[in-house]
């Protein structure tokens, strides 16, 4: 189990067990699992069109200066909430707030309406026209382009909050907006009789507005990102340790021990505690082994992965359950289990156990290690990064790139690489030179 789910678990065990007695629970300093860690977090599959736009007891305790490095609040605020607070500050008269607030609703996890009026209207017993009113009032607020229809809406009702609803870069959106995603530079000089500097600079524009509202919102309640292992470096090298501060501790209630010895205690009362009794011992001996095997499995990722809590993601080895079970001493499945839903606090921040195994690549002078696809991922980001924008490289091109540099990639996996990226094919990423 995760932390939170083991405290949770704990809990009700203590609750229902008289035996078991709850030493101490420190609230451990957390991070929202929604603040942004670079690309720790892989998206939703996006609409195709994003990436035209630019876009964190007996061992010693966790010190709270040691947990600096979380950040974020415990809890994040959600575009429906963050919307309906504006709504509640208007005065009450305010003609569109009732509509305002039950389009809000409906709103989907991107910020966008995707359900028409007319649907809604039959919904909520209200009329297109009123719903139409709220709609208005809703594309007012911030950020800009909540409640948008459409991508061309929401990029419209970002240029209108910047009063510049009668721009170059509004009309190509109006007008043009197949052209643009599809990055014909030419063709829409040709078509707004302007000049390539000037469409270029509307291009621009565009893609610095943000085609998703919500992207720095919660969906849900954030729930707290609290980490099971901590690693630090002490004089040079690192360590691990279980994050103490969190787990929580148990101990024997002493009064009902002495009672089981007790002989003048009644027997279906002794019967009772030595039921709980074993129940107790069961589960202090399964959190015993729990640390144990997640302590086992940190100090074995430390050793793997000096690398990369050296010199960061683009030193990521991809690691595989065997391995790290034969280092451990156990059955893969035991790691499947392990390292399912658990953190560690790194160098770099909270990262996922299951970011450490799994796919990547074999390095080509070390065959015996598997380089992380993350660390693929880091290395094609800072190479399309830096290429000629008018000249943009091909995925096979990236590929010859890419192998120059030690990493054995097929063109297709470089295809498949930089869609998840949310990085567009050359063609599409090709800019207009500067006349």
């Amino acid at each position: 189990m995760p932390l939170l789910q083991l405290q949770d678990y704990v809990t009700q065990q203590v609750e229902e067990n008289p035996l078991l007695e709850l030493v101490d629970i420190s609230s451990a300093p957390v991070a929202s699992m929604s603040a942004p860690s670079g690309n720790e977090h892989s998206e939703k599959p996006d609409d195709g069109l994003s990436s035209s736009f630019q876009d964190s007891s007996d061992r010693e305790t966790v010190r709270d200066e040691d947990l600096s490095s979380y950040d974020g609040p415990a809890r994040a605020v959600s575009l429906h909430e963050y919307l309906l607070f504006q709504l509640h500050c208007l005065p009450d008269d305010t003609p569109d707030l009732k509509p305002a607030e039950v389009l809000i609703e409906w709103l989907d996890s991107d910020g966008y309406l995707r359900t028409p009026l007319e649907d809604i209207a039959q919904t909520e017993g209200l009329s297109v026209a009123v719903l139409e009113q709220g709609l208005a009032g809703l594309h007012r607020l911030d950020p800009p382009g909540a409640g948008a229809r459409s991508l061309s809406e929401c990029l419209l009702i970002q240029l209108a909050h910047r009063n510049q609803s009668a721009s170059l870069a509004a009309r190509i959106i109006r007008d043009h907006f197949e052209t643009f995603t599809k990055r014909r530079l030419n063709e829409l000089v040709g078509k707004l009789h302007a000049s390539p500097s000037e469409v270029r600079a509307a291009c621009e524009t565009i893609a610095h507005l943000d085609p998703k509202p919500a992207r720095n919102f919660s969906a849900d309640p954030a729930l707290p990102l609290i980490p099971d292992l901590i690693v630090r470096k002490l004089e040079g090298d690192y360590e691990v340790e279980l994050n103490d501060e969190a787990s929580p501790r148990l101990r024997l209630n002493p009064r009902y021990r002495n009672l089981l010895r007790d002989p003048s205690a009644p027997a279906d009362a002794k019967q009772f505690l030595r039921e709980r009794f074993q129940q107790a011992l069961w589960l202090l001996k399964a959190l015993e082994q729990r640390s144990a095997r997640l302590l086992g499995i940190g100090r074995c990722l430390v050793e793997l992965e000096r690398d990369y809590l050296e010199n960061g993601v683009s030193h990521l080895r991809a690691l595989t359950q065997d391995e790290v079970a034969s280092a451990v001493g156990c059955h893969p499945s035991t790691i499947s289990r392990g390292i399912a839903h658990k953190t560690v606090q790194t160098p770099y921040g909270i990262v996922p156990l299951e970011r450490f195994f799994g796919g990547g690549l074999t390095d080509s002078q070390h065959p015996s290690n598997r380089i992380s696809a993350h660390t693929v991922h880091a290395e094609l980001k800072q190479i399309i990064a830096s290429e000629d924008p008018v000249h943009p490289l091909s995925d096979e091109v990236l590929g010859e790139t890419l192998r120059t540099r030690g990493y054995p990639v097929a063109r297709r996996t470089v295809t498949k690489y930089r869609e998840q990226l949310n990085i567009l094919p050359a063609h599409l990423r090709r800019q207009l030179p500067v006349s």
